[in-house]
């Protein structure tokens, strides 16, 4: 293995690090003292491999009939979908997770 592939292999690792915090970016970059800007650099470099795969699927198809909620998880953040819930809002609390992801 030569130094870019460990160097590459080394970014690998941090990435998966900082999605398992839990964390925003900006906080894990912070608190581990690197460049945010060099975070990204390597996140695009090493590839979109270290993401994980979004599987989102519609809200209607996940509520059984006859249910009052269903929660949804995704890391360390839980959303709570009751009967009637406002599509509209559902939307923008998913784009913000998305966002902050």
């Amino acid at each position: 293995m030569n130094n870019t592939d460990e160097r590459r292999e080394s970014w690998r690792l941090l990435l998966a690090e900082q999605r398992e915090s839990g964390l925003p970016v900006i906080d894990w970059c912070y608190r581990n003292g690197i460049s945010v800007g060099t975070f990204y650099y390597w996140r695009k470099r090493v590839g979109e491999d270290t993401a994980p795969a979004s599987q989102w699927v519609a809200v209607d198809a996940l509520t059984p009939a006859g249910s009052a909620a269903v929660t949804l998880r995704v890391g360390r953040v839980a959303v709570e979908v009751s009967a009637g819930f406002a599509p509209g809002l559902l939307g923008a609390v998913l784009g913000l997770l998305e966002a902050r992801c």
